[in-house]
């Protein structure tokens, strides 16, 4: 009882962000960040100490609802308001700042807590603490770099270079496109009949589920001349569940789906269908038969499960190799700088069928909304609506923040807020398309003539169901193109650039969603891909039996 006493007083609370986020207290936001920002311009100085280059504020403001169950039982319920904001100083000037930072990393900033309602006194008090202890950090910094730079030989062409432009001045206020609508007792019932569905399976060892979103609206302002308020907002939900063999060898089941608002989600009846559909899937491959051994040959990839290779990392993401970085800009973590394509512009780097642009503004592809979308990134910057990053496999520019790097002129506009109030270089909307493709009934031809040119026995097709970060492996007879489910069969987590040794794709796209990092992206691909060689392999690894048997079984 005192849990939804709880929900209902957070409900009122959030009842008044409502009102003031439509009002008139975006400019109290703003006039408290405007004058704290121009006072510490004024006012912060020390003996010895290097002038101010710029400071920016950040407000965030919104809520975030979570509700989680196991076996139709819901374990967490909230929504919570979000009032929090983060200060940055620079010191020094454009050609040399106490700035370090990687810009394929998450960049955060000194944070400090809000009042729920606004209040200008208060919203500056709270710029005011983490302005101090900011300013006294950069000066540190700045001393600590310089001695760094002076015992190192910087590379001629980063000479050149200024190393942190000025950009400029930009006043954009971004409303939300729709009303981000949260019934929480209705998303509490969805979760507790989708999570229930799995006490009819008690071959299924464990299984969660959990639906949470975020709707923020971040205010940015700095003393360069941005002003931008814009919204960053999302709903995900994640199902896990598993299964173990009598010797121990275990499948998990990841399904998802997000979108920008709830009331985008799937229904009820369509959930119960697709948890219905995974919890028979792992009954199914638990029965299966046995993967042994290894195989190489050709491979076909079909439906979800070719975003393996956009999720494996190195396309987008803190591990990205498509982004522009400066090696020097860091001297605590120098040796752990990780290189990444920029130097491969005018370069192949990936099949030469492929393209891949980013779209910033585009809100939906064939009547899909794309939680990409964005007007402005998080350094003040407009993108260019549309950008060529590889063109029939060949680098054309990496995404970059407004830190420049010895190949990149100027900023793509890249640097993206997250839903945790920290920012990283990511693409909006990333579409990967194919100068030629086929039908998947096509592809499965080419898959058998070429296990049988390789003179192979079989051949594998791996499959991916919407949402569902797990693979069904299938063995495909060579006379009869039948296909056989097996279990305990992996494929290696190849990453974007494997790409390169595909023979064919599909000419159907598959399009989906994803919150990763909390941060809205959106993926256009190919939704069929054959590779002439690809590995399986057995999974080998097993688990100790559980001592007691689970409470269903008894």
């Amino acid at each position: 009882m005192k849990a939804y006493i709880g929900s209902l007083l957070v409900l009122l609370l959030m009842g008044s962000i409502n009102v003031w986020a439509q009002g008139d207290d975006d400019a109290v936001i703003f006039k408290a960040m405007e004058d704290e920002m121009n006072r510490g311009m004024k006012e912060l100085k020390q003996a010895d100490s290097k002038p101010i280059c710029c400071i920016g504020v950040n407000a965030v403001y919104g809520r975030t609802f979570m509700v989680r169950g196991i076996l139709g039982g819901i374990i967490q319920s909230d929504i919570i308001p979000v009032s929090y904001g983060s200060v940055n100083v620079l010191a020094g000037d454009y050609n040399f700042t106490s700035q370090i930072k990687y810009p394929n990393e998450l960049e955060r900033h000194q944070l400090f807590s809000l009042p729920v309602v606004p209040d200008y006194d208060q919203i500056r008090r709270g710029i005011w603490g983490a302005m101090d202890a900011t300013y006294k950090n950069a000066q540190k910094q700045i001393y600590r770099k310089q001695a760094y730079f002076d015992n190192i030989v910087i590379p001629e062409e980063e000479k050149k270079i200024i190393p942190f432009p000025k950009i400029e001045p930009v006043s954009r206020i971004v409303e939300p496109r729709d009303v981000y609508s949260i019934d929480q007792a209705y998303w509490e019932n969805y979760i507790k009949e989708l999570s229930g569905i799995f006490k009819n399976y008690k071959d299924v060892i464990f299984s969660s589920i959990y639906v949470m979103g975020k709707d923020l609206e971040i205010y940015q302002m700095n003393t360069e001349g941005i002003k931008v308020k814009q919204p960053v907002r999302f709903v995900y939900l994640f199902c896990n569940a598993s299964i173990r063999d009598a010797e121990g060898v275990s499948s998990n089941y990841q399904l998802t789906e997000s979108a920008i608002c709830p009331q985008d989600m799937p229904s009820l009846d369509e959930m119960k269908k697709k948890v219905t559909d995974m919890a028979e899937t792992l009954v199914k491959m638990k029965n299966a038969p046995k993967f042994e051994g290894d195989y190489t040959g050709p491979v076909l990839y079909l439906d979800d499960a070719c975003q393996t290779f956009l999720l494996g990392g190195d396309l987008f993401g803190v591990s990205s190799r498509y982004v522009a970085a400066r090696k020097t800009e860091d001297p605590g973590l120098y040796s752990q700088y990780k290189p990444t394509l920029e130097n491969k512009i005018g370069q192949s780097v990936t099949h030469t069928a492929l393209t891949v642009k980013n779209y910033s503004s585009m809100y939906d592809y064939k009547g899909f909304k794309l939680m990409g979308a964005y007007e402005v990134d998080a350094e003040g910057i407009i993108p260019e609506k549309e950008m060529t990053l590889i063109e029939k496999g060949v680098l054309k520019q990496p995404l970059s923040s407004r830190t420049r790097s010895v190949y990149t002129e100027k900023s793509t506009g890249s640097m993206r807020w997250t839903g945790n109030g920290s920012s990283i270089v990511c693409p909006g909307t990333l579409h990967v398309s194919a100068d030629k493709g086929y039908s998947q009934e096509e592809l499965k031809k080419m898959l058998i003539k070429e296990a049988k040119k390789q003179k192979l026995n079989c051949a594998y097709i791996v499959r991916g169901n919407s949402g569902a970060y797990f693979e069904e492996i299938y063995r495909v007879n060579l006379k009869t193109g039948e296909e056989t489910l097996v279990f305990a069969a992996q494929t290696p987590r190849e990453s974007w650039g494997w790409m390169g040794s595909a023979m064919a794709f599909s000419e159907e796209e598959g399009i989906v969603n994803i919150p990763a990092f909390e941060l809205p992206v959106s993926l256009i691909y190919p939704n069929g891909v054959l590779f002439k060689k690809a590995k399986i392999s057995e999974i080998k690894e097993k688990e100790k039996p559980m001592i007691l048997t689970r409470p269903l079984d008894r």
